[in-house]
């Protein structure tokens, strides 16, 4: 039981306290509700930041009102939008951009010119009003020569006669490539090829 009479819970990599209010927290000064709404949960957002000195405290739903809380490694800290442990603090919310409504890594503005009160700056490879979309840089068919197209975020790769890559499958000879990795077809698919 700590001072203002909530009670600690210990977890694996963390702890938290369970406050008379129901919120939750590293002490019952600063606090959250619990965010392991049926809401959050179905709008896939599951990762929250834990108010803590360091910023490096984070809680992961696990289900309806079920979650765990992890701390980052040392001199990491918790980067909302990215949803990950980095070198960098993250730049200070507020308001409705403190909901980190932005998908994909997308950063949150406040904008009050926007009818949400907000706007989403995109990484490059997506679109939506929340970043939500990948875009298919394959719709505009790219790969010639009956190439076939694999879009990932930010580009496409042609995969061309004769298992041979290239950025358009028309540049008369190329060059075969041993190995190619790290292809994320479709947001995050991992395909891997292997070509003699």
């Amino acid at each position: 039981m700590n001072q203002q009479g909530g009670r600690c819970v210990d977890q694996v990599n963390g702890y938290y306290c369970m406050c008379p209010s129901g919120d939750i927290g590293l002490n019952c000064h600063q606090t959250i509700r619990n965010p392991c709404t049926m809401e959050n949960i179905q709008a896939d957002r599951s990762f929250f930041e834990v108010p803590s000195l360091e910023q490096n405290v984070y809680l992961q739903c696990t289900s309806r009102l079920q979650f765990e809380v992890r701390k980052c490694a040392d001199n990491l800290h918790w980067h909302q939008e990215e949803q990950t442990c980095t070198l960098e603090r993250a730049p200070l919310k507020a308001g409705i951009c403190l909901t980190f409504p932005c998908k994909n890594g997308g950063e949150c503005q406040e904008s009050l010119g926007s009818s949400a009160g907000f706007v989403c700056a995109c990484k490059p490879g997506y679109t939506g009003i929340m970043c939500e979309q990948m875009i298919d840089f394959c719709l505009s068919q790219p790969c010639q020569n009956n190439g076939k197209c694999l879009p990932y975020a930010g580009g496409y790769t042609c995969i061309c006669k004769d298992n041979v890559i290239d950025d358009c499958c028309c540049n008369g000879k190329l060059t075969n490539i041993i190995n190619l990795t790290n292809i994320y077809y479709k947001k995050m698919s991992f395909i891997q090829f292997k070509f003699d």
